[in-house]
């Protein structure tokens, strides 16, 4: 199995759960993650899902992010342009670090 295709977008909770975060992928309406708190009848529930291949992409995402900056500070520094590629990469580039810095660009 393969991870969830992106893009995902995080959902807010149905007010039972503390707190509660849901990552989903657009395309499929599939969960990848979810995590909440809930007490319930004087006790603590604490639930989380998500599957191996999507939880390997997530804990990969500060190694990702560093080498997206990475690259971005070479493209920008010198690397030679032959056509707009390079351009459109720089945009991709730019896009996917706001997005995992929590931000647009």
């Amino acid at each position: 199995m393969d991870h969830t295709p992106g893009p995902w977008e995080w959902h807010p909770g149905d007010g039972m759960w503390k707190d509660p975060v849901t990552l989903v992928g657009m395309e499929t309406g599939e969960t990848v993650l979810h995590l909440g708190a809930m007490i319930y009848t004087g006790s603590l529930e604490v639930r989380m899902e998500v599957n191996h291949e999507d939880a390997a992409l997530i804990a990969a995402a500060p190694d990702l992010l560093e080498a997206c900056q990475k690259a971005l500070g070479w493209l920008l520094v010198g690397a030679p342009h032959a056509n707009d590629n390079g351009g459109l990469l720089v945009e991709q580039l730019k896009t996917a670090i706001a997005k995992a810095k929590g931000g647009t660009q």
